[in-house]
């Protein structure tokens, strides 16, 4: 029995042009999580890869899925990429505001979503525009839904100063009439539910036979009602013309007519009324949405779906204000910051492989390895064999990510060429290992015996590393 979920790849993405294989792309995977987790236990935070690898690792199979035509694969990629990747967009744009751990802490998220880009066969000017198209309705989405949810509060605003108007009526005529409103607003509100909510699909095709009958009848009973009300407001309009309540207010006590319009009879119906009457546009609304069988209705509903996350998270925010403002305001500003960073981080991405500074086929192990590189910046006063590493694998991750590419151009996805990337990924890693011992080395050899000298020296050994070692890997 197969599972039904949505794959991360195909077997006709490793063609002639496809992504590295993944004998290469395991390896360099496997180097960079352990640099994550060493780096993680240098400045203190032992779980540095668990928390960036699952957050970049979610993203990256998000973007993965946005090409897909199925909606349920859609709705997974939309969702997945928008609600992981807006955090770490966030924590790109604003950890190195804290320093140099900041940087070392963004290089490293940047590397874990190249690589994670990479397994997906994500790297492509067309995936990441469809991130981009992606993020920006869903950021555009969550605005309207915010809008919507601004509307349904002031309708519930004056319905309330509405409700309070009927209740409480002391006469004969104001408490028949405000127990028929209050019946004609609820038969409306289950009506509406009926008939939009989508109650006949989600019912097993075995018992929908049955499920139609009682939907009808339900149906006649809330039009009767509906009916019943209307009349009954309309006869008491005449009555009170003619003065025939006069002398029933005179044999019956004001508390038998408050008694109608009281908050338990009340505010029950309306409240029923309110919720089928929202229920059934919100129904309304995505079968609208869905009624097209096109890709672009289908990525709109995905993208709404997914706004309405973030939207209900930015009232939690505000609502967070009331009861802790600062925390409130802070929660606040980073849920709208969030996907605006998202939008801005994808957008960069697109450009840069549109003027050039990305390959557009290895974005992702380009992403990589210059996450790497900024890991090795903020890691040059915390922990000097650690830049020496950061660099060394960095370019290690482009030379198996380039190795990948030419084997697959060269002899394409039919020949097995696992042992030839495994040697080379070996030698690879040998070569790393080597290099970043010896720079340590000479490092530790300077620091003991040219200790007065400055902070130039280690710089420019590190140069001298990196290129030492791009040229043995290159040949």
């Amino acid at each position: 029995m197969t599972i039904p979920i949505p794959l991360l790849d195909r077997s006709s993405a490793v063609g002639d042009e496809g992504r590295p294989r993944a004998a290469s792309l395991a390896v360099a995977s496997f180097v960079v999580a352990l640099l994550v987790v060493a780096g993680g236990f240098a400045i203190g935070q032992p779980d540095l890869l668990l928390s960036l690898g699952s957050v970049t690792g979610l993203a990256g199979a998000g973007l993965a899925l946005l090409d897909r035509e199925r909606f349920v694969h859609l709705l997974a990629g939309h969702c997945l990429f928008v609600w992981f990747g807006a955090p770490l967009s966030l924590l790109v744009v604003f950890a190195p505001l804290a320093g140099r751990v900041g940087i070392a802490v963004d290089g490293f998220a940047l590397a874990l979503f190249g690589l994670a880009m990479t397994w997906g066969n994500a790297g492509t000017r067309t995936h990441l525009s469809d991130g981009l198209s992606a993020s920006t309705l869903t950021f555009a989405a969550a605005i309207l839904w915010l809008v919507g949810f601004a509307a349904v509060a002031v309708g519930l605003a004056i319905a309330e100063l509405s409700v309070e108007a009927l209740v409480g009526q002391s006469s004969a005529a104001g408490g028949l009439a405000s127990l028929f409103v209050v019946a004609a607003y609820a038969g409306a509100g289950i009506a509406v539910a009926i008939r939009w909510l989508p109650i006949r699909q989600l019912t097993p095709r075995s018992r929908r036979p049955a499920v139609e009958r009682r939907v009808a009848a339900v149906r006649r009973y809330a039009l009767g009602t509906i009916a019943v009300a209307v009349l009954s407001l309309l006869a008491i309009s005449l009555i009170r013309a003619s003065g025939g309540f006069e002398r029933l207010e005179g044999t019956v006590p004001a508390a038998g007519f408050s008694a109608l319009s009281s908050p338990f009879v009340v505010w029950p119906a309306v409240t029923v009324g309110t919720v089928g009457i929202l229920a059934g546009a919100v129904a309304l609304t995505l079968r609208r949405l869905a009624r097209d069988s096109d890709p672009a209705s289908a990525e709109r509903l995905a993208a709404v779906i997914a706004g309405f996350v973030l939207a209900v998270a930015t009232v939690v925010a505000a609502a967070l204000v009331a009861v802790s403002p600062l925390v409130g305001v802070m929660t606040l500003l980073a849920v709208l910051a969030a996907p605006l960073a998202l939008v801005v981080c994808v957008a960069i991405l697109v450009l840069a492989i549109d003027i050039g500074v990305l390959p557009d086929r290895a974005s992702g192990a380009a992403v990589a390895a210059f996450g790497l590189v900024i890991s090795a910046v903020g890691f040059a006063r915390i922990s000097v064999p650690l830049t020496f590493a950061c660099v060394a694998v960095a370019l290690l991750v482009w030379d198996l990510s380039s190795f990948g590419f030419g084997v697959t151009a060269e002899l394409g996805r039919i020949p097995e060429t696992r042992r030839l990337e495994l040697v080379h990924a070996v030698v690879g890693v040998g070569v790393t290992v080597a290099v970043v011992v010896a720079l340590t080395a000479v490092d530790t050899f300077r620091t003991s015996v040219f200790a007065g000298v400055g902070g130039t020296v280690p710089a420019v050994v590190a140069c001298l590393g990196a290129l030492a070692l791009l040229g043995t890997l290159r040949g």
